[in-house]
């Protein structure tokens, strides 16, 4: 289905000859790390991961002290408070996705958390959307940088302590605002972009208008949402069997998490109206497909119609607990594409299509970009474009008032992307020195016709 690009891969495979002979030249190259040193908000008593440690945030300060990218850390969710409240009594995958396990590892923890962190090291806007490269991020690469903790479970949406355990989301990242004002300047901030991959995407999407209305937030300040997949299709009405989606107690199971989360959490950030709207069933409130109409925030996505998330990875998708997709078959792996099946991916892809025509219809205030690429968080992101820009180029076009629409709306079967970083390339068991990642991100961008 696709054909390659190996240039990059005979890259680092001739760089992993050179690595034993550039120790002293890498640590010249250290400095070209964007790196954030952590602000921990052990002094606001509330902000509480799932275990009781405080939460966290990461700071980069960029030239433009007045502007500031807020990114939410994605990493799904807990369901269950410990696994014994699901209804299957706990099994295996009850018991993996509950808060209590999630609370003794770092998406419910920052004890262990170190002091800095590179916030190019993960997937998602990571790589273009923190880099300080003018090309590759022409908008937001001399802002100041964060990097929010997830350490909550619940898309940074609750506020209570119940069974030991402390879903605090929401008194997070109010902490992380109130402390970005008071130790950064924030209050004086001209610009604001709050953005976020995966399950950070979700709380992008669930979480903008509560954030643009926080008092920390400067009226004055212009103020965007870019959340990045994290728009999940309602899976309740969908027909069941293999390929089409499974149910659990007469829903999606998609959407049975989605309640999971809702009832254990109790959410306070949600939009009033959505949850008027969906009084009946609330938890819709967490899917981007049923709570954007009630945005009003300024917002503009990045989207892949054929999420590979949604796909294949998302096993909310599968048999509860199989990590089969919708798409995707059992024995199949969700890396190889060829074993996605294409009528399904066609049908699931026309579904995301049409759900954000119809928003973009609808909704002025939300601008996109939507491409036909089998990605979830890709970890170099300027290799996806259309019309010669990469998302976070179109971003940066959308908010300088030009194009607000980007979209390909190719078949399955008719990808232009940029596959896996490394696809098709055979590499030797290295460790990669610090700062290869700046020369692995910094790298042209190119695109590939499939």
């Amino acid at each position: 289905m696709h054909r390659y690009f190996r240039f990059r891969g005979h890259f680092r495979l001739v760089a992993a000859l050179l690595v034993a002979g550039l120790g002293k030249a890498g640590a010249s190259l250290r400095h070209c790390t964007r790196r954030g040193r952590k602000n921990s908000l052990a002094r606001y008593a509330l902000a509480l991961c799932l275990d009781g440690s405080p939460g966290a945030y990461y700071f980069s300060a960029g030239a433009e002290n007045s502007k500031f990218l807020l990114h939410l850390e994605g990493g799904g969710s807990c369901a269950f408070v410990d696994g014994g409240d699901g209804p299957r009594q706990g099994d295996d995958f009850e018991r993996q996705h509950s808060c209590m396990t999630t609370s003794k590892g770092p998406l419910g923890s920052t004890d262990g958390d170190p002091e800095e962190l590179d916030l190019c090291g993960g997937p998602g806007l990571c790589r273009d959307g923190f880099s300080r490269h003018p090309q590759r991020n022409p908008l937001l690469h001399d802002w100041n940088h964060v990097y929010v903790r997830y350490c909550d479970g619940g898309y940074f949406t609750a506020n209570h302590s119940a069974s030991g355990l402390h879903f605090r989301g929401a008194e997070i990242l109010s902490s992380v605002l109130d402390d970005l004002s008071r130790q950064h300047g924030m209050h004086m901030a001209t610009d604001i972009v709050i953005s976020g991959c995966s399950a950070g995407g979700i709380a992008v999407w669930a979480n903008v208008d509560w954030v643009s209305q926080h008092p920390a937030v400067p009226k004055a300040a212009r103020f965007s949402g870019f959340p990045i997949e994290g728009f999940y299709l309602d899976d309740t009405l969908w027909e069941p069997g293999p390929y089409r989606g499974h149910r659990m107690e007469g829903i999606g199971v998609f959407a049975f998490i989605k309640k999971s989360v809702f009832q254990v959490h109790r959410p306070t950030t949600l939009s009033p109206e959505c949850l008027l709207h969906h009084s009946e069933r609330p938890y819709l409130c967490l899917i981007a497909s049923q709570g954007a109409d009630f945005i009003k925030s300024q917002l503009f996505f990045w989207q892949s119609k054929f999420d590979q998330d949604i796909l294949a990875w998302q096993p909310n998708y599968g048999q509860y607990g199989q990590d089969i997709g919708i798409c995707l078959p059992p024995d199949g792996g969700s890396d190889d594409a060829s074993r996605i099946e294409s009528q399904c991916a066609n049908r699931i892809g026309a579904r995301m299509s049409a759900a954000l025509r119809g928003l973009w219809e609808r909704k002025p205030n939300i601008a996109g970009f939507l491409d036909a690429c089998y990605h979830h968080c890709p970890t170099v992101p300027s290799g996806i474009q259309i019309e010669g820009a990469s998302p976070t180029q179109a971003f940066a076009a959308w908010y300088g008032g030009g194009q607000r629409i980007w979209n390909v709306d190719h078949h399955w079967e008719r990808q232009t992307c940029w596959p896996s970083f490394w696809s098709g390339v055979s590499m030797p068991d290295v460790s990669w020195p610090p700062w290869f990642s700046r020369i692995e991100s910094d790298w042209p961008p190119v695109v590939l016709y499939a």
